[in-house]
């Protein structure tokens, strides 16, 4: 939003996109799969520019349902299923999403979204940690 940020150089942060949830099972946990992919459509939905929901928003359900068939071609289909769940959720409840946008955008200081994405993973990142997650994934299954 632009508004000024301090700095506590003592506080410890052990948090980055699921960075807290240990392992690839975890990781592809049903509820953390359907969790994960509503929020981050709500985030982009709620923090970006009207040109940018457009550009990012469509892209990224897209990439969340190839990584629901990813994650069920792999023989994890509640994960899958999850995966799915999240967008319809996303999609569901996008009105109540749309009034926390207004509120958002309301309070945004800032009006270049450069600033917001590079808090932001970037697509490519975005689109090797799937496959990298399905091929860890596919590596487990075959050991047991």
């Amino acid at each position: 939003m632009g508004y000024k940020v301090v700095v506590i150089p003592t506080s410890i942060v052990y948090h980055k996109r699921g960075g807290t949830v240990s392992g690839t099972l975890m990781k592809i946990d049903p509820m953390y799969v359907f969790t994960s992919t509503k929020n981050r459509l709500n985030t982009l939905l709620k923090n970006y520019s009207i040109g940018n929901v457009i550009k990012f928003v469509p892209l990224s359900i897209i990439i969340e349902i190839f990584k629901g068939f990813l994650l069920m071609l792999n023989g994890k289909v509640q994960s899958g299923l999850a995966s799915f769940r999240g967008v319809c959720a996303f999609v569901f409840r996008i009105h109540e999403t749309m009034k926390k946008r207004a509120i958002v955008q309301k309070k945004r200081k800032i009006t270049d979204d450069k600033e917001i994405q590079k808090f932001m993973t970037p697509l490519g990142e975005a689109l090797r940690d799937i496959i990298n997650n399905v091929k860890k994934l596919r590596n487990e299954w075959k050991r047991r």
